[in-house]
């Protein structure tokens, strides 16, 4: 489908059963993105901008495809994209953001 472009931060919603005998779900997210215009750090957080999981370098202009391993907790869980290192002092949604995503897959381990 189309890329997703915006102008604050994205967030992808994850479910994991509350009752499972586990404390974490391991699983694996994988997506196509690419920078608009020039070369550019795509930052991944998860529920909360002070825990940061991953970073991708993203390229102008092509579509690459990225995947990262996340350790979800039981129930709703956030995964946030920003093209802004955000400080767990600053608030996420208020960056801009200079990238698209699209063909967003999650696989449990």
């Amino acid at each position: 489908g189309n890329l997703w472009w915006g102008s604050s931060v994205r967030a992808i919603d994850i479910y994991t059963p509350a009752n499972q005998t586990s404390a974490t779900t391991n699983v694996t997210m994988s997506f196509s993105a690419s920078s608009y215009g020039q070369e550019a750090p795509l930052y991944l957080y998860l529920n909360s901008p002070s825990t940061q999981i991953g970073e991708v370098n993203l390229t102008s202009n092509a579509t690459a495809f990225y995947s990262i391993s996340i350790a979800l907790r039981p129930g709703i869980n956030q995964v946030f994209l920003a093209s802004v290192r955000t400080p767990a002092s600053t608030n996420p949604y208020m960056q801009y953001l200079t990238y698209g995503v699209k063909n967003v897959t999650i696989t449990q381990n």
